[in-house]
């Protein structure tokens, strides 16, 4: 058992920029022990982080890329570019993914040049949106207050000084960033005529808080909505295991190679862009399941990885009981079958 001091020492020397450190009640600690544990066993040292929240956009530079801040000007030039380059019948699509409370290291930025290797191009924009230094509470609880408060609102804003002609957003979001992604889909929504997708990734649902608030952009007819949710019954004790009424729920619990890891959704979401566990990261080399019902999860249900997969999720159900993978392969034929039409 960790010494509540060491806990508390160790997320005191984590938080900086000037953010309040209280803990209240049991509940914080138990997370904050779990930060203490996960943090250090990750492998990472962790990186700077920036003192407010920033949307960075990834721009191609010859065979590479680099993110930048939103209003840097060559960002805002390859959106001039590639939105002059368009036909009538296309339109530009946004593809940005977000941390949750507490991170150590910005794994975002991995997942958002991952997105651009494989999706990036003439439509579709991918980016990262990082409010580290707000989301650096002792209390989860105040995270994912400063989530809908805040950085909510501020990706939101960003989102639209980019562009108001968006033709699709997806927003993807871990943890309190689940708050994040929601609060911004409300401001797109509002200003913007663009389908929403929401991905959400172990949804941390704070006590008393109604799960229902999460994507209720759902709930307005003027809007095209489409949710998933990927979560594991992992160590916040089952704050992050409730399934959502706005979105369509993934079980991932029996494919996790770790002991109930919290941050395997985002590890295994990356792993469905690049086709396996990245081996720069957590689980490398472990086999990677993302198949149930015959329908390929993670990735492959966003417009970015294919018009086709899209349509497809009209047919998955939001609010549900929750899909399970298990790591059951399918016969090699029809393993065969699936691949000619990939």
């Amino acid at each position: 058992m960790l010494p509540v001091e060491l806990i508390e020492s160790y997320c005191r020397l984590n938080v900086g920029h000037g953010n309040e450190v209280k803990v209240v009640g049991k509940a914080p600690l138990l997370w904050a022990a779990m930060v203490f544990l996960t943090g250090w066993s990750a492998g990472a040292s962790g990186d700077s982080v920036a003192p407010y929240p920033e949307l960075y956009i990834a721009v191609a530079d010859g065979n590479s890329a680099d993110l930048r801040p939103s209003d840097d000007a060559r960002v805002v030039a390859m959106l001039a570019e590639r939105s002059a380059a368009l036909s009538k019948n296309e339109g530009l699509v946004l593809v940005v993914v977000t941390h949750g409370w507490f991170e150590r290291y910005n794994w975002t930025r991995e997942m958002a040049l991952a997105m651009e290797r494989r999706a990036g191009g003439s439509t579709v924009i991918c980016g990262c949106f990082e409010w580290r230094a707000l989301a650096r509470r002792v209390n989860p609880v105040d995270a994912a207050r400063a989530a809908t408060q805040t950085a909510g609102p501020l990706l939101g804003d960003k989102i639209l000084k980019l562009s108001l002609e968006w033709d699709h957003v997806h927003l993807i979001g871990h943890s309190a960033g689940a708050w994040v992604i929601s609060e911004a889909s409300e401001a797109v929504a509002r200003y913007t005529k663009a389908p929403i997708h929401l991905t959400f990734l172990d949804a941390y649902v704070p006590p008393f808080w109604d799960q229902g608030r999460l994507g209720k952009v759902a709930e307005d007819p003027n809007v095209a909505y489409w949710a998933d949710h990927y979560f594991t019954r992992d160590l916040t004790l089952g704050a992050t295991e409730k399934p959502l009424t706005h979105a369509h729920n993934v079980d991932l619990t029996r494919v996790d190679p770790g002991i109930k890891d919290h941050r395997l959704p985002h590890y295994w979401y990356h792993g469905t862009i690049i086709g396996q566990y990245d081996e720069n990261q957590r689980y490398a080399g472990k086999e990677l399941w993302y198949r149930a019902n015959g329908v390929r999860y993670g990735f492959d249900r966003s417009l970015e990885a294919g018009l086709r997969n899209w349509r497809q999720n009209q047919k998955l159900q939001m609010g549900a009981e929750a899909i399970e993978i298990t790591p059951d392969r399918p016969p090699a034929w029809l393993e065969n079958l699936a691949n000619l039409f990939r």
